[in-house]
């Protein structure tokens, strides 16, 4: 076959491949483990073109090597500079509140001779951007001193132009400095004052007066209480502090950002204590800036500051429009978007090219792929081989091995969901039977049974639908992880809501009200006795518990001939004084119904199990058992609830209790002519003690078999495995070495007292687990009951509240339905939606682990992560079109 027929036919494979059927629901994919022989020319091309397909799993072959010995280390130091450059840019983009959008498509990844020039590229803008930040903090800096500056002379200029009308007498020795309300009457100023109110020649009496000093600047406000007491206790009445405030916050370009700040003035006389204020402003953080002593001075810095703050505004002004400009170029999806997923795809495919092993004239890889994918792997090396030139098949083996393969699980969507409530608890064993397909329905049927009401279920299913038709606009717009659950699991949501409409129709509950569509099949009657079905009900309303009546306001409830109601309970019940007990009684039943029948589902599923491993011991002595030891104890439970449903009981108070019955049953109880007769021993259908003792005996004798029949044939053949010659052939002997040496080095032989203890613990677990878990089902019930319960009170208490107001003014009548029914609907979506649903959430999910898992599912293997590049750029949260 010469090339160009091997290119067509690569392709078709290609095409066929591609649109294959999903597959590989039930039962995880059948894997190889394949080694791949890549030229050094298209070794980079090709683990692209695998990592956009995702269908290949690639094994470390240097593990010998650190991270630093490997072929691609510098070229991936490389990409990570370039990455914490693209980093920069991002955090310039949302400084500078320019949106990060997603790139046009899926960015094609560079060629390897155009690494290079992105590199260049990208170090280019970022020398650029950093020396336009320096300039403009440079700038910010002067700007803000300029301001402070000028904040500076604005406040201080009304205090000294008063200081300087004012006149000094003379200095009284020690000058004391108040801080009063007006501190210009404390300095008694000589007629000859400097422009700050410092006098040029102090009045001599009889000693020399030491030099007033003032200390100007600026501080945080919030720190103002703080240095004025820190100066009092320094300085005490030796030093005049005096503050004003700012209007509006001011740009500090050290802090980027807006900061509230003060004006400080400090007088203070002496060299010393000027030295310890300047050293108690620099503890604090204080800008201070001198003021010139002269007046003509003062005010030509005052021009001076006016015209350099205009004067650099503008500088910065135009410097920004260039910095902007520069980003908004930047942000373009063909740019920074599209540099980031080119940047994280290389540094993944030069990660991944570290594990291939470097040959004379190539490279060698490993790694696991799906056995429907082998044709399109040999396909997509065979088609780049030809592309680039080289002669010859495409090289791709399959390599024998006994290692564990990962396990591959193909998914949508919609089985996205369910499959991770499957795995929380475990990755299923390699070609092991997955639970997910079956709980797509019976998890949301569980959940429904403890919701069960429509109108709640209702609101719950059209949030469920909201979110699957929106879920392209929705998706990747909150990263709340709140919002992310609820989000990932929209289609168990649902279909829980819908599942719930189904059983809130079956019960008759709809926000705690029961709906009669059909008509309900019930009379009242309050004056007169009737006979029905030998059951007799007395105008006075006088009946056993368990009868099927309704008392209600003194009315008896009778049926209307054999015409039962079409679906779901009668809404008469909704009304009846003994609805709870009809409703639990038959609640409880169903409930054990649907968790024996689950069981037994899970019993069935493991024979799948058993079979794909061929494992006749398995199926004999351990699934068959297991299917008697639960069909002859709760198998033949369901069947006396279901007679107990079909026959009808004259007196109704003569009907067995099941749960009696069964424990006569364990107890082997039966009526005895020296024991007064009972309804709870008396036999309900013939040839009941007979059937029982059977099928207890029946039960009884699965343990021994489960417990060691197999664990002998295991140890048996493993016995008589060691006795084989020891000499073999050569060939077969490689064989077995090169297999081990690949194999996994914590296989072992187990030990015959392991294979017993493990064997005992899994039918101890069996049998006692058969009994607790159909106990377990019963939450179907209580949580059912609990729901409905809640929801009445919460009707009863709030919303009927506000119907029956006694007010007669329809206005505060129709205000208090109002009010009545928003605290309602709150209530409602609060409790009995959010936090019910929770519950009901987890207690589905315990029931699906526990009781239904166990019977069949290991989940002891882990998970297919194939080199895909489109998970690691949702992993790094990176999006994509």
């Amino acid at each position: 076959m010469n090339s160009n027929e091997h290119q067509s036919n690569s392709s078709q494979q290609t095409k066929k491949f591609k649109h294959q059927p999903c597959s590989g629901v039930f039962r995880s994919e059948e894997m190889l483990l394949c080694q791949l022989f890549l030229r050094s020319n298209v070794s980079f091309e090709t683990t692209c073109r695998l990592g956009e397909l995702g269908i290949v799993e690639f094994r470390d072959l240097n593990a010998d090597l650190n991270a630093y010995q490997r072929k691609y280390v510098d070229e991936i130091k490389h990409i990570g500079e370039v990455q914490r450059k693209l980093i920069y840019l991002s955090q310039q983009l949302q400084k500078s509140d320019l949106p990060i959008v997603k790139p046009i498509g899926d960015p094609a990844i560079p060629k390897y001779k155009e690494i290079i020039a992105l590199e260049n590229q990208i170090e280019k803008l970022d020398n650029d951007l950093r020396e336009i930040n320096e300039h403009l903090y440079t700038l910010r800096l002067e700007r803000s001193e300029l301001v402070e500056m000028s904040m500076i002379l604005a406040k201080t200029n009304q205090l000294l132009e008063t200081t300087r009308r004012q006149q000094r007498a003379s200095f009284n020795g020690q000058y004391p400095i108040t801080d009063s309300g007006n501190q210009n009457q404390a300095l008694d100023l000589d007629p000859e004052q400097s422009s700050i109110g410092v006098p040029k020649q102090p009045q001599k009496q009889g000693f020399e007066c030491n030099k007033i000093y003032t200390i100007t600047g600026l501080l945080r406000a919030e720190k103002a209480l703080a240095f004025r007491k820190v100066i009092w206790r320094v300085c005490g009445q030796n030093a005049l502090v005096q503050f004003f405030d700012i209007d509006n916050p001011i740009d500090d370009a050290k802090a980027e950002e807006f900061v509230q700040k003060k004006v400080f003035l400090v007088m203070c006389q002496g060299d010393k204590l000027y030295g310890k204020i300047e050293k108690i402003c620099n503890g604090f953080h204080a800008s201070k800036y001198p003021l010139p002593d002269d007046e003509d001075h003062y005010r030509l810095l005052c021009l001076k500051v006016e015209q350099d703050l205009k004067d650099i505004q503008l500088v910065i002004e135009k410097t920004s429009q260039q910095h902007l400009k520069i980003l908004t170029a930047v942000a373009q999806p063909k740019n920074f978007p599209t540099w980031m997923v080119q940047v994280t795809k290389l540094r993944a495919i030069f990660t991944t090219m570290n594990l291939y092993q470097k040959t004379e004239k190539g490279f060698l890889a490993e790694g696991w792929c799906a056995r429907s994918d082998y044709y399109l792997l040999n396909g997509i090396i065979q088609e780049i081989n030809d592309r680039a030139g080289i002669l010859g098949q495409a090289v791709v083996e399959k390599v024998s091995t006994t290692s564990t393969p990962p396990t591959y699980f193909r998914l949508n969507r919609f089985t996205q969901g369910f499959q991770n409530i499957v795995d929380s608890y475990g990755m299923a064993t390699y070609r092991e039977m997955n639970p997910a397909p079956y709980t797509i329905i019976t998890f949301p049927f569980l959940f429904a049974m403890m919701f069960a009401d429509a109108g709640h279920g209702l609101i719950m299913m059209l949030f469920g639908l909201w979110m699957v038709l929106y879920e392209r606009k929705l998706n990747g717009k909150s990263n709340n992880e709140i919002w992310l659950t609820f989000f990932d699991g929209r289609y168990i949501i649902l279909l829980m809501g819908a599942f719930s409409i189904y059983t809130g129709s079956i019960y008759n509950d709809i926000f705690a009200k029961g709906y009669n569509l059909f008509g309900t099949c019930f009379d009242s009657h309050a004056t007169e006795i009737k006979l029905y079905d030998d059951l007799i009900i007395a105008n006075n309303g006088s009946h056993n518990s368990n009868d099927t009546v309704f008392n209600k306001k003194l009315e008896i409830y009778i049926p209307k001939g054999d015409r039962s109601y079409p679906y779901g309970i009668d809404p008469a019940w909704q009304i009846s004084s003994n609805k709870i007990i009809f409703l639990n009684s038959f609640k409880m039943k169903l409930s054990v119904i649907v968790g024996v029948l689950q069981m037994l589902f899970g019993v069935m599923i493991s024979l799948c199990n058993h079979i794909n491993a061929k494992s006749w011991t398995s199926i004999v002595f351990e699934f068959i058992p297991q299917l008697i030891f639960l069909l002859s104890l709760f198998g033949y439970m369901i069947i006396l609830i279901f007679v107990k449903w079909l026959r009808t009981w004259s007196p109704p108070s003569n009907a067995p209790s099941i749960l009696i019955d069964f424990i006569n049953m364990f107890l082997m109880k039966y009526p005895n002519e020296n024991e007064p007769q009972t309804i709870y021993l008396n036999p309900w259908y013939p040839h009941k003690q007979e059937i029982q003792t059977i099928l207890l005996i029946l039960a009884l004798l699965q343990v021994p078999i489960m417990l060691l029949v197999k664990p002998i044939i295991k140890v048996f053949f493993s016995n008589r495995q060691k006795r084989q010659p020891a000499n073999i052939e050569e060939s077969t002997s490689n064989n077995q070495q090169q297999q081990q040496q690949q194999g996994d080095s914590n296989n072992h032989e187990e030990s015959t007292g392991d294979i017993f203890t493990h064997q005992a613990i899994h039918t101890i677990e069996y049998c006692l687990g058969s009994i607790s878990h159909t106990a377990s089902y019963l939450r179907l019930w209580a949580l059912s009951l609990a729901h409905s319960q809640l929801s009445e009170v919460l009707w009863q208490r709030v919303m009927h509240a506000g119907f029956a107001t006694e007010n007669s003014n329809l206005i505060i009548r129709v205000i208090m339905t109002y009010l009545t029914f928003g605290l309602w609907a709150v209530l409602t979506i609060a409790i009995l939606i959010v936090m019910e649903g929770l519950s009901a959430f987890l207690h589905a999910l315990r029931l699906h682990w526990v009781e239904f898992q166990s019977k069949f599912y290991t989940g002891a293997g882990y998970a297919f992560r194939p080199f895909y590049l489109k998970r690691i750029l949702t992993e790094t949260n990176i999006l994509i079109e």
